[in-house]
């Protein structure tokens, strides 16, 4: 039995910090030379939502840990102080592991995200106020006083009322 060929490039979980607008992945050069680590979102509900809300993952917050878990969702080790480490960085040459009750603190990313470089201009042509004015007590635009404002094509929406 052949089994078909699977994509090269899949976007899996964990591989990607879950923090709003950070761009940490483990498979930057970036992040590998400055020992950046990967930390799964913890199992208790509320570290859980506490986490989810200091990252500022609004859009996860109030799923059950257990559908957080299945994202795989990771934050990268840019978000937490020195101290929630059991072992600082220098002195690790595995892995670096949190201290139990690590709290994400670090966030140096906007509230927004970036702005596009491309902006949407619109111009607008102002008249001068002058002709504005002028306009407006030459004519009222909501009274008719002339039959020929009516063209002869036009057709009524209601029929004239009926005398009698």
């Amino acid at each position: 039995m052949v089994r078909p060929r699977q994509k090269s490039y899949i976007r899996r979980g964990g591989e990607f910090c879950g923090a709003a607008n950070c761009k940490n992945a483990r498979n930057k050069k970036d992040c590998r030379s400055r020992f950046i680590s990967f930390h799964h979102f913890p199992k208790d509900e509320a570290r859980c939502q506490l986490w989810l809300q200091l990252s500022r993952r609004h859009d996860l917050i109030g799923l059950s840990v257990d559908d957080i878990q299945k994202k795989h969702l990771v934050l990268c080790s840019d978000h937490f102080a020195k101290n929630q480490f059991n072992a600082p960085k220098e002195l690790c040459s595995q892995r670096r592991r949190l201290v139990w009750n690590a709290v994400p603190t670090i966030f140096d990313v906007p509230n927004t995200p970036p702005k596009s470089n491309t902006t949407l201009k619109i111009k607008h042509t102002a008249k001068p106020i002058s002709e504005v004015l002028a306009l407006s007590q030459t004519r009222d635009p909501c009274s008719s006083d002339s039959e020929e404002d009516i063209k002869p094509d036009t057709k009524l929406l209601c029929p004239p009322p009926e005398n009698g």
